[in-house]
């Protein structure tokens, strides 16, 4: 029996040990723990779930959806969300203007590519369209000369105005050395379309939503070719 009193007495001693230690903590600041848990030197965070990030650039029928985290924007179709949706899909890979172009319009095959050889579209002005503009240039002068004598400011207001806009024509039509200026092929007029329709895009987006400034506008590269360069230390996964 006295045994038995012996180590009931440890028992309680032992638990009002335990107890102490656990006030103490609680004093200090900590977290209780429940009774009959064991005391630990470290406590488990509770696990956070992940939530993946919305990135998404994606067409609904005639209007596309871009979101990124919890911003939202809704934009009209347009030819350049289409060619960004494109470039979206080949993260790194460059695309000629054509070939956008093509997919874009939904030409068959490779039915772009047959214009790249294609002969250019001729000069901006061809030889007889400036000699004309070079005889009424010359009609002007005198027709200014004469409204000026007779105090026409009106006439010669008109006249002076319709100069400008000829010697600019002709300006605009020469090249350098007096050659005449010729109008860009197929391609020319692709990167420059495409050029086009993706900056006034990509313009409007940012308006919407500044956060995609440095992750979408300053990753794409227009020109002949035309490339979606994701930064290699923050992939996107975009759910097109």
């Amino acid at each position: 029996m006295k045994t038995a009193r012996s180590s009931e007495r440890q028992r309680n001693a032992t638990e009002r040990d335990r107890e102490a230690l656990i006030r103490a903590r609680d004093g200090a600041g900590g977290r209780s723990l429940p009774a009959g848990r064991p005391l630990s030197s470290s406590a488990e965070a509770p696990a956070t779930p992940t939530v993946p990030a919305a990135r998404v650039f994606r067409r609904e029928g005639n209007f596309w959806t871009v979101a990124w985290d919890d911003a939202v924007v809704r934009l009209k179709d347009n030819r350049g969300l289409q060619y960004l949706a494109q470039l979206l899909a080949r993260p790194g890979q460059e695309v000629h203007v054509l070939d956008l172009v093509a997919v874009v319009h939904a030409e068959p095959g490779q039915a772009a590519r047959r214009h790249l050889a294609s002969a250019d579209a001729g000069t901006v002005l061809d030889a007889t369209a400036r000699a004309a503009y070079r005889r009424r240039l010359v009609d002007l002068r005198d027709e200014l000369e004469e409204a000026a004598a007779y105090g026409d400011l009106g006439r010669t207001d008109r006249l002076r105005a319709e100069m400008e806009f000829l010697t600019e024509q002709l300006a605009s039509a020469m090249g350098i050395g007096g050659a005449a200026r010729r109008v860009g092929g197929p391609s020319e007029r692709a990167r420059s379309a495409v050029t086009q329709n993706i900056r006034s895009t990509l313009k409007r987006l940012v308006q919407a939503l500044p956060v995609l400034d440095e992750p979408l506008a300053r990753r794409i590269r227009t020109g002949a070719f035309c490339v979606y360069e994701p930064d290699p230390s923050r992939p996107v996964a975009w759910r097109l």
